[in-house]
C-alpha cells in the first residue's frame, strides 16, 4: 500500500499512518514528501488535495525522483532537487489521463511531492476513494474534466433550493419572503479525514439568523427534508456563524473527531461524537441565500491547458511579510493576489 515516507520536510506532521500530510503555512516551504516505496510499474500514485490557503502564490508540485528519502537530505523546496523528473510519466488530474509526458525512465523512481505555496495538506487516495482512471488523453476544455467523486450537492434539496454550477452552488429561492427551507447535503458520505469547504457567495440583511454547517449521518436519498436543520433531533452536528465572502470547511478525522475551519484556519475539535459514517450539510437559513462548494482541484482544471508542466517561482509574500525572503518572478505561472488573513468570525456549534 502507498504511504509517504517518515523522512519529509522540516514543515510536514504525518498523520493517518502516513497517508496524510499536512504543511504548517506559517512559512511556503519546506513541504516536501516522497513516497515510501519506489513505484511499481503501471500502478497508480495519487493524492488528494485536501486543503489550501489564500496566504501565498504557487502551489502544490508533483513528479518522480530516482533520490532515495532515506538518504536524501531534503531541501526547502523542489527546485532544490537534482536528478528529479517533474511532468514526466503519465499524469492524471480528477482520473483523467494527460498523456504520455516522457518515455525511457530509470526502473527506480519516488514520487515525490511539494507541499508549496497554497497547498498545505494532500492525502495519498486508496480502494473505494480511488477516482476512476479514464486512459484516453485529455482533448477537451477544463470544463470537460469533472470527476465524479469530488463533492457536490445531491439533487435531493430544500424545496426552495436551486442547484446550479454542475451541483456545487446552492441558491435558496425567493430569499426576501422566506427565510427557511434551504438544506442541502453532500451527493456522497465524507471520507474519513478529507476536507469539504463552502464558500458563502450571498446574503440578504432581513432576517437575524445565517447559515449553519455541519455533518448528519441522515441520507440524503432517503431523507424528509425538513424546514430547517435545528428540527432534526438526532445524527446532526450544527455550526453557526459567518459572513459573506468566509468559507467555512469541515474534516471528520479517523479517530471520530470533527474539526471546523473558517477561512482556512481550524477551529479546533467541535465533538468527538461523529458517526463513522457521515454527509456535509448547509442549511441556507436566514440572511444566507447562496454558497458555493469549493473545489480543491479547480485551479487545476481552470489552468489544465494554460500551466505547462514545469517547477513554478517562489510564492509572493503576503503583506508585513520580512524582507528577504524570495518574492514573485516572471516565470510564475499563475498569480493570486496575497491577503491579510482574515479576522475569526464568531461561531457556536451545536450537537444533537
Amino acid at each position: 500500500m502507498n504511504k509517504f515516507h517518515r523522512k519529509c520536510g522540516d514543515r510536514v506532521t504525518l498523520l493517518n499512518q502516513n497517508l496524510t500530510a499536512i504543511r504548517n503555512f506559517v512559512e511556503f516551504n519546506h513541504g516536501l514528501i516522497l513516497s515510501a516505496d519506489s513505484l511499481t510499474d503501471d500502478a497508480l500514485f495519487e493524492v488528494r488535495i485536501d486543503r489550501k490557503v489564500n496566504v501565498w502564490n504557487g502551489s502544490l508540485e508533483i513528479g518522480v525522483t530516482t533520490l532515495d528519502p532515506e538518504v536524501l537530505e531534503l531541501p526547502a523546496t523542489a527546485t532544490k532537487l537534482r536528478n528529479t523528473a517533474w511532468g514526466e510519466l503519465m499524469f492524471f488530474i480528477n482520473g483523467r489521463c494527460l498523456g504520455i509526458a516522457a518515455k525511457d525512465l530509470p526502473a527506480r523512481l519516488f514520487a515525490v511531492i511539494d507541499l508549496y505555496g497554497q497547498c498545505v495538506q494532500v492525502s495519498i487516495v486508496h480502494g473505494n476513494c480511488a477516482r476512476p482512471i479514464m486512459e484516453q488523453p485529455y482533448e477537451g476544455t477544463s470544463s470537460d474534466v469533472v470527476s465524479q467523486d469530488n463533492l457536490r450537492f445531491h439533487p435531493r434539496c430544500g424545496i426552495l433550493v436551486k442547484l446550479s454550477n454542475n451541483n456545487k452552488s446552492a441558491e435558496r429561492a425567493r430569499p426576501l419572503d422566506d427565510y427557511n427551507n434551504g438544506v442541502v447535503m453532500t451527493h456522497r458520505p465524507l471520507y474519513d479525514n478529507e476536507f469539504f469547504e463552502i464558500r458563502i457567495e450571498k446574503l440578504v440583511d432581513k432576517w437575524s439568523g445565517s447559515i449553519e454547517v455541519g455533518v448528519t449521518a441522515h441520507n440524503p436519498a432517503t431523507i424528509r427534508f425538513p424546514s430547517t436543520m435545528t428540527n432534526m433531533d438526532t445524527g446532526t452536528i450544527m455550526m453557526s456563524g459567518c459572513k459573506e465572502g468566509d468559507t467555512v470547511g469541515m474534516m471528520r478525522k479517523g479517530n471520530g473527531k470533527l474539526h471546523y475551519f473558517i477561512n482556512g484556519v481550524d477551529q479546533g475539535v467541535a465533538t468527538d461524537k461523529v458517526p463513522p459514517q457521515v454527509w456535509g450539510v448547509v442549511d441556507l437559513y436566514g440572511m444566507t441565500v447562496k454558497v458555493t462548494a469549493v473545489d480543491p482541484c479547480e485551479d487545476f482544471d481552470t489552468n489544465i491547458n494554460a500551466v505547462p508542466l514545469r517547477m513554478l517561482a517562489p510564492p509572493d509574500l503576503p503583506p508585513g511579510a520580512p524582507d528577504g525572503m524570495p518574492g514573485g518572478s516572471p516565470d510564475t505561472a499563475v498569480q493570486m493576489p496575497a491577503e491579510e488573513p482574515p479576522a475569526e468570525p464568531s461561531t457556536s456549534v451545536l450537537e444533537k
